[in-house]
Order: C-alpha cells, then sequence, then structure tokens
C-alpha cells in the first residue's frame, strides 16, 4: 500500500476568505487508491501508488456524494473524511473505552 502525504497549504490566490486546505485527504478505498479532494477547483483525485488515476469534477455535487459513491463501489479500507474528531479518535485508540466528561 501507497502512503501519500498531502501537505497542509493554503493558497495566497485564492479569492475571498475561504478557510479550507488546498488538498483534503478523503481515504483509501478497498483496492488501496487514495482519494484526495482539491478545493482549489472543486476536483477529487483518485491516486494510485505514485499516479493519478482519475480526476472527477464535483462542482455541481458534494464530497458526500463520492464518499457514497466509492462504498457502494469499492467500499473503504480507511475512511477519513465525514468522521469527525471522535472517529478519528476511536479509530486510533480503538481498545480504549472513550467517555464524555
Amino acid at each position: 500500500m501507497s502512503t501519500t502525504n498531502f501537505h497542509r497549504q493554503k493558497s495566497s490566490s485564492r479569492r475571498g476568505t475561504d478557510p479550507r486546505d488546498n488538498y483534503i485527504p478523503l481515504g483509501t478505498d478497498a483496492d488501496g487508491r487514495s482519494h484526495v479532494y482539491r478545493t482549489l477547483d472543486e476536483t477529487i483525485h483518485v491516486i494510485d501508488g505514485d499516479e493519478r488515476t482519475h480526476r472527477e469534477a464535483i462542482a455541481t455535487r458534494s464530497v458526500d456524494e463520492w464518499m457514497a459513491f466509492v462504498e457502494g463501489r469499492v467500499g473503504w479500507e480507511r475512511r477519513r473524511y465525514g468522521k469527525g474528531i471522535i472517529g478519528l479518535i476511536r479509530e486510533a485508540f480503538p481498545d480504549e473505552e472513550l467517555t464524555d466528561r
């Protein structure tokens, strides 16, 4: 399985006050491909190893729709998007009992 690191970058050329990172990792599908959301142009990039194998413009759709599409097609091995901070913590520490205090 490839490990691709996407550095958090802000674009000085971005119009307005969009606080989102340029690239948001979505997860790794069951076939081992990484899915990344590029906020600058509202596209999803699918990376297999070191090669981009697919680019999908989603300007009229949502990232949630893409996530559901992949879930229905091949499934997710590791999903990062849409879990929230508690979901990510539970994934990182599966044997720990998390309680609200």
